[in-house]
């Protein structure tokens, strides 16, 4: 997320959106919308490279971006503070996502020209400009040797001896791409490079995927190593979270087999409903804890209370040495204890409630 998003009009509408919603929480409301469209941006790129966000429901976004209250509530002021839009096509769809997406999800979409998805349609990649075909006309290939095209074919501007770039030769920083035999790995697969790794990364929600990366290359290991780890740990889910995906590239060193030294596996997730049925049992105990603890603090005073009014005169009327003469009985084993507090801090709360206790039983044996 660029930093300075927290300064703009759209950020500080989405904060006042949810801020009474953000009551008694140990963060600021601001902070929650940083962690709610940091997310958001994630489960794009997992779910929805185009930015058709509104494929997944209402309860998978909220899910997805850590938003255990009401889900419209959350996609309105979303669609309000205009981070998403609605529309027919897609029913939702990521505000300006063709500008703000990451590069290589760019080069995802321009591969496969599947287009971005907007709330005015599909809309393609690179489209085409007009009257390309009369930059410069087809020129036929010997081999893999490019002819320049002669004067006489090129543009009319042109034409007085200043050649366009990389005309009159092969471009030695930029050679010619490699045929369908080149690239590719032993067993057919083509070998992948690190742009498409990181990719693969952070599409499985690994937040510090530059971190791995760079690991990864510090420790001599091939894209195609930690690929195999990306893998192996999709094939295993729901056992681990990303976290444990980060730690395992973290700790990769060449020749080590991708399937071994994984931390133990995660507790699966719950689903949105199972999520709010567990929240809601978890609420429920506490809720009967405090209303056990008031009802028995509310009985321990109206003891006292009945204790006070019984006794609490004798006690007012006794001096100080009758005072330590009672503390003595309450408390044969260690009357020291309470005589120096006495002695200190006069009749407490506490040695009060000892002496009441204790007149108490004595009347009743």
């Amino acid at each position: 997320m660029i930093h300075s998003v927290v300064n703009h009009r759209k950020f500080k509408r989405l904060v006042r959106l949810i801020r009474d919603h953000c009551e008694g929480s140990p963060v600021t409301p601001e902070s929650v919308c940083v962690s709610l469209l940091e997310r958001l941006w994630h489960a794009t790129i997992a779910n929805a490279r185009r930015g058709d966000i509104g494929r997944l429901t209402d309860d998978d976004i909220a899910e997805e971006i850590g938003w255990l209250g009401d889900p419209a509530l959350l996609i309105d002021a979303l669609v309000e503070s205009r981070w998403l839009e609605r529309c027919d096509q897609y029913r939702l769809v990521v505000h300006d996502w063709p500008d703000h997406a990451p590069n290589f999800i760019k080069g995802n979409i321009a591969k496969h020209q599947s287009g971005w998805a907007t709330s005015q349609g599909t809309l393609p990649k690179q489209p085409a400009r007009e009257n390309e075909s009369e930059v410069l006309p087809k020129q036929p290939a010997q081999g893999n040797v490019l002819l320049a095209p002669s004067l006489s074919t090129l543009p009319k501007q042109h034409a007085q001896g200043t050649l366009p770039p990389n005309l009159t030769k092969l471009n030695p920083t930029k050679p010619p791409p490699p045929t369908s035999s080149e690239g590719a790995a032993p067993n057919g697969k083509s070998t992948p490079n690190w742009v498409e790794v990181e990719g693969d990364l952070f599409t499985a929600g690994v937040a510090m995927t530059p971190a791995a990366i760079d690991s990864a290359k510090r420790h001599g290991c091939p894209p195609d190593l930690v690929r195999a780890c990306v893998e192996h740990w999709h094939a295993q889910q729901p056992g681990w979270d990303a976290g444990s995906l980060y730690t395992r590239i973290m700790q990769l060193r060449p020749g080590q087999d991708p399937e071994l030294l994984w931390p133990p596996k995660s507790r699966p997730l719950l689903s949105p409903d199972e999520r709010r049925t567990s929240e809601d049992a978890k609420r429920k105990q506490q809720a009967g804890e405090a209303a056990r603890i008031q009802a028995e603090l509310a009985a321990d005073e109206k003891r006292v209370a009945g204790l006070e009014d019984r006794y609490g005169d004798a006690i007012d009327m006794l001096d100080q040495q009758g005072l330590v003469e009672l503390i003595e009985a309450a408390e044969p084993d260690n009357p020291e204890f309470h005589v120096k507090r006495l002695m200190r801090s006069g009749v407490t709360a506490t040695l009060r409630l000892v002496l009441l206790e204790h007149l108490a039983k004595e009347v009743q044996s």
